[in-house]
Order: C-alpha cells, then sequence, then structure tokens
C-alpha cells in the first residue's frame, strides 16, 4: 500500500480541482513512493510551492503522512487491520466498519488495500459507510496483468456499477500501464456505450478511481453488470432464439474471415511493435488518452 508519482498526481489533481482539504483517511498506512525529481516535477506542475529542501525532505520520508499534508490535508488518519505499521485505527476490512466511524471521511484514499482483502464486497461497502455525502474517493488497484499480486484484479465496470448503484456521481476510471505510467487512459462506463470495453496490453495496468459519495443509502445495493441488467436480457426465449439465427448465419462466414485473416495478426504485430493491443488502440471511444498534469479528473 503506497502512494506512486501516478497516484501522488491523481490527489494534486484533484487538489486543483478544489477536492482535497480537512483530513485524509487512509485503507492501510501508504508509504511513499515518489522519489526527489518525481516530486520536485509534482512540485513545479501543481503548484506546490515547496522549496528544494522541503521536495528533499519529504521524497526520503518512509510514509506518506507528510506528502499529504504538502497537499494540504489538515490530518492524515490510516485505518489498517494490525498495528505493526502505526495506523492510526485497527480494523480488519473484511468486517463492517464500527458506527462511530462512518461518514467521518472527508476524503479517502486506498492505495492498494483492496485486492489483498478477501471480502471484497465488504471493503467496498466499508468505503461508501466511512464517507460522509460530498465525500471523495480514491482508490488504486490491479487491474490487468498483475496475476499473483493479491487476491484479485478489478475491472472498470465493477467501480461504474457499484459506485452508481449505491450513491456515488462523478464516477472516473482511469489506467496506465507500470512499464509507461506517462501514458494514461479514461475509461469510458460500459453503459454509456451498451457494451463491453476491453483494454489489452503487454505490460502490468494499474487503476485508478475517484467517486464523489452524493447521497445515503440505507442499505447497499449489489449490482450487475450493466450487459446483463440491460433489457435485451429479459427479452422472451423465441426473441432471442430468432435474433440469433440472423446473427449466426448472415454473419458468421465474414466475420471468421475477418478475424483469421486482418484482427489476429495485426493484434499480435502491434503487441510488437507498440507495446499495447490493437483492440486498446481501437477503440478510442472505450479509452480516451489524457494528461493527469493537465486534464481535470473529476
Amino acid at each position: 500500500m503506497g502512494i506512486n508519482a501516478n497516484e501522488a498526481a491523481a490527489i494534486l489533481a484533484l487538489k486543483r480541482a478544489g477536492q482535497v482539504g480537512g483530513e485524509i483517511l487512509c485503507l492501510g498506512r501508504p508509504e511513499l513512493f515518489v522519489g526527489r525529481r518525481e516530486l520536485q516535477r509534482l512540485n513545479t506542475a501543481f503548484e506546490l510551492n515547496l522549496s528544494s529542501k522541503e521536495v528533499r525532505q519529504v521524497s526520503r520520508e518512509r510514509f506518506a503522512d507528510a506528502f499529504l499534508e504538502r497537499c494540504g490535508f489538515a490530518k492524515v488518519i490510516s485505518l489498517d487491520a494490525s498495528a505493526y505499521e502505526g495506523a492510526s485505527i485497527v480494523h480488519d476490512l473484511n468486517l463492517p466498519v464500527p458506527p462511530e466511524l462512518e461518514g467521518q471521511a472527508g476524503f479517502l484514499y486506498d492505495g492498494g488495500t483492496a485486492e489483498h482483502v478477501f471480502d471484497v464486497a465488504e471493503v467496498l461497502g466499508n468505503v461508501t459507510k466511512l464517507l460522509r455525502v460530498g465525500g471523495v474517493a480514491l482508490i488504486s488497484c490491479a487491474a490487468n496483468g498483475q496475476c499473483g499480486h493479491g487476491f484479485y484484479q478489478f475491472s472498470p465496470e465493477l467501480f461504474y456499477r457499484f459506485f452508481e448503484a449505491n450513491g456515488f456521481v462523478d464516477v472516473r476510471v482511469y489506467l496506465f500501464g507500470l512499464m509507461r505510467p506517462s501514458r494514461w487512459f479514461l475509461a469510458t462506463d460500459p453503459r454509456s456505450l451498451r457494451k463491453r470495453i476491453q483494454f489489452m496490453t503487454s505490460e502490468p495496468v494499474q487503476a485508478l478511481v475517484v467517486a464523489r459519495k452524493a447521497e445515503e443509502l440505507l442499505n447497499l445495493v449489489v449490482p450487475l453488470q450493466s450487459d446483463y441488467a440491460d433489457l435485451q436480457w429479459h427479452a422472451r426465449p423465441e426473441e432471442i432464439a430468432r435474433a440469433h439465427a440472423v446473427w449466426h448465419t448472415a454473419g458468421a462466414r465474414w466475420r471468421s474471415g475477418l478475424r483469421d485473416r486482418i484482427v489476429y495478426p495485426i493484434s499480435v504485430l502491434s503487441r510488437h511493435m507498440f507495446g499495447v493491443g490493437m483492440p486498446a488502440l481501437w477503440r478510442r471511444s472505450q479509452f480516451r488518452p489524457l494528461d493527469p498534469f493537465i486534464d481535470a479528473l473529476m
């Protein structure tokens, strides 16, 4: 659990948008994985106004408390399953948070905790409980190509569907490769496209999720993946059979030839040439490139 240069940029981009202030609650006590040169770049780009001495001192800290204070947070609180790293609050996120913690966070940061907790649904439920109405969540988690890092790797749709169903607005999911972290993509909500989205790369991918809590719900809502919730999945059996028959007879031969002769060869070649699968390059409507140093995240 920690804060790398991209996660730091996300926090500072939210600060620039007026979303940072008061206290920050971190799931796990985050370590700082930002070197002096990276911190100086962030200092310049986001106008932190740190002196060279401060940049050097902050970058040498093991934990991120000093950095977060420089970002504008008045208080840094951490919650972890044990006290071995000095967390402010000891609590197992597999269990519901106690009532006295509910609604206490104005900003919640998860720097890689969720994928290490078995009961992910409980973790997300705790995020909704810990945040007060108007509060912002920033979650960094493994998205693809990190098999074995934790229990899970996450799809953008999980966060779009969960937060949408549980009283959150301004939900955004950003992806970046760990080998080329300067290349960011905004994942489009699959529901708006009415189809699934796929991001294929030759490197591990991290997701950054931003969402604002707009209302307090009495009970947690369990979401459905958008294409399964769509009305077409509730059509009558005879309508489904008719649609499938037309699809397979009219297009099967054309689709098969296109896939075998064009799509697969180009996809394989692109991975060697560009380091990213062609589906990600083709579907600009699904994944829009952006620069966190310039573009607003929320």
